[in-house]
């Protein structure tokens, strides 16, 4: 109900839900995109953005991206399946990484505290590999990714890059007000 409500805001302010290859594009200066434009991404790949965001989204005819983590996905319990990402692919739905195991800050500091090598190799994995396992799976390029919780440092720039990503996106987890 909570989520439905929030679609029906979008659609009552007038706001434009735009997909992810508008916003590339806009990004790039190829595209105009109206003011106060609305771009939905969702992270991780829980079931329940097929079992309960996807009709409500696909009713309203919003475009969305899913960030995934390669490790869930597939997963069993809550997790989505190769052939919902699929459906809802083929309904306005447009994917990204995630990563490969979804670290948090903690397993992050960790590996920097490791030495510049060894984390520069980890963050080539979790990087690189999902990128690469996303696009073999999904028949899809993968050019954009979602920080884990938001948290990210200096070094995961010049990695993301090697490893073929043109946009890079965090949150700021706070409650939005207005």
């Amino acid at each position: 109900k909570k989520f439905r409500k929030q679609m029906q805001a979008i659609k009552d302010l007038g706001l434009t839900v735009i997909s992810l290859d508008d916003f590339i594009a806009w990004k790039r200066g190829k595209k105009q995109i109206k003011d106060k434009s609305v771009l939905i991404t969702i992270d991780d790949g829980w079931k329940s953005v097929y079992t309960d965001a996807y009709p409500i989204l696909k009713e309203f005819g919003y475009p969305f991206s899913i960030y995934l983590y390669t490790n869930y996905v597939d997963g069993g319990g809550r997790a989505l399946t190769t052939p919902m990402i699929k459906e809802m692919m083929k309904n306005g739905c447009t994917i990204g990484s995630h990563s490969v195991s979804h670290p948090y800050p903690s397993v992050i500091r960790k590996k920097r505290a490791e030495g510049a090598e060894p984390f520069t190799k980890f963050l080539q994995v979790e990087f690189g590999q999902s990128r690469k396992i996303l696009e073999s799976k999904f028949s899809k390029k993968v050019t954009t990714y979602v920080y884990p919780g938001g948290f990210y440092t200096g070094e995961m720039f010049p990695v993301a890059g090697e490893v073929g990503y043109e946009f890079l996106f965090t949150c700021d987890p706070a409650k939005t007000t207005r």
